[in-house]
């Protein structure tokens, strides 16, 4: 997948811009041969999401209906901040848009940093329409990033489920188990304290966490 930053822009930002670097990132998934764009849903005061559900949904199907006809995938991830920061606006917007070029990604991590149950009840809302989970736990009460399994994103749960109902789809290994260089840059300003910076022993502690979990559901 092409892990792009389409939609991460503010709401009220000029859309014209933003829209053209979309169509060139349609170009650049072409060129790599992969069906999927990852994309997000716009930052905002979420506190007013509602008063710009319009303006969303008009930007996320002038998305959709560029790469209607194609086997292009546009993949909504939920994230902090954004009009589909939680299950109920991510419904919505999959649901509105009715497009065969759209489906989710889910997030535990982002979720419970929202404040978000994410088993089952976000699970139980999105389960049908999600393609791309990205593994990524996080601790409830401080926000705090934490290896897969260690936090209350309930991703052994969801991945027993996932197999249970056939998934075929991706596990996107996103551990953001440390700062680093550039990490303001790319996420913003979102209160999480990163003392240390990742390295290779975080990654390897991200994906020995994941494979733990995956023994375990497939044992039973």
């Amino acid at each position: 997948a092409v892990g792009s930053p389409i939609g991460k822009i503010q709401i009220e930002d000029d859309f014209e811009p933003h829209f053209e670097v979309f169509k060139h990132t349609v170009e650049i998934a072409k060129i790599l041969e992969t069906r999927y764009i990852r994309l997000f849903s716009f930052f905002m005061d979420v506190t007013k999401a509602e008063s710009y559900r319009d303006e969303v949904m008009r930007r996320m199907k002038a998305f959709c209906d560029y790469v209607e006809g194609s086997d292009i995938i546009l993949l909504h991830e939920n994230e902090k901040e954004i009009y589909g920061d939680i299950p109920e606006r991510c419904l919505d917007i999959y649901e509105t848009m009715q497009s065969d070029n759209l489906r989710l990604i889910f997030d535990p991590a982002n979720f419970i940093q929202c404040g978000v149950e994410t088993y089952p009840a976000a699970y139980y809302m999105l389960k049908d329409h999600v393609v791309y989970l990205h593994i990524k736990d996080a601790l409830k009460e401080s926000g705090k990033v934490v290896p897969s399994g260690f936090g209350d994103g309930h991703i052994s749960d969801i991945l027993a489920e996932l197999v249970r109902k056939g998934y075929v789809g991706f596990l996107s290994l996103e551990p953001h188990l440390g700062h680093f260089e550039g990490f303001d840059e790319l996420e913003g300003d979102d209160g999480l304290d990163f003392e240390e910076k990742s390295d290779a022993g975080k990654f390897k502690l991200a994906v020995d966490s994941l494979r733990a979990i995956l023994r375990e559901v497939q044992n039973g």
